[in-house]
């Protein structure tokens, strides 16, 4: 577990590690520096789920729509900061 000691502080650790034991604390760990997929909602009061798709196409990302929420993207090719520095993220 020495390696994932450089990951978090090892206060952190040392918490994790007394509440709930070795093993579960290097799975929460792990869970830590996995890489997780970008989304997001549309916040329908300020703008609408067109007008996010066309700005995201003319900033060339790439997105899927959740199919099981309208207002809800997965963003494929670009990290949070990407969608921060978007004029209409800024605007609204």
């Amino acid at each position: 577990m020495e390696k994932e000691i450089e990951q978090l502080p090892q206060f952190l650790i040392n918490l994790l590690q007394q509440q709930y034991g070795e093993k579960l604390t290097e799975k929460i760990i792990d869970g830590y520096k996995a890489k997780r997929k970008v989304t997001f909602r549309v916040n329908t009061i300020k703008s609408n789920v067109e007008e996010i798709e066309k700005e995201l196409k003319n900033n060339n990302i790439e997105f899927e729509k959740i199919l099981f929420f309208n207002d809800a993207f997965i963003i494929k090719n670009a990290v949070e900061k990407d969608l921060q520095d978007l004029a209409i993220y800024k605007e609204r």
